[in-house]
């Protein structure tokens, strides 16, 4: 394996951690962050699907994007 090939998965890879580590992060902080503005209950499981589904959108048209200009590169 050339250094480039070990370059190449190290920056993948990387992408990726920030990406899991992102979404496990906003798990353990959601609950507390949504209280803290001021939700409560149903307003609360509510709003923290909306913004899970928002980040979900946001890693699939992000991994798309990237993906399509990473392949064109």
């Amino acid at each position: 394996m050339k250094k480039s090939d070990f370059s190449l998965i190290a920056v993948a890879a990387l992408g990726y951690f920030v990406d899991i580590f992102d979404l496990a992060l906003f798990g353990i902080v959601r609950v507390q962050s949504l209280r803290d503005l001021g939700l409560a209950g149903p307003e609360l499981l509510s709003e923290g699907v909306h913004l899970l589904n928002a980040q979900m959108t946001g890693l699939l048209l992000g991994g798309l994007f990237w993906g399509v200009l990473g392949d064109k590169l």
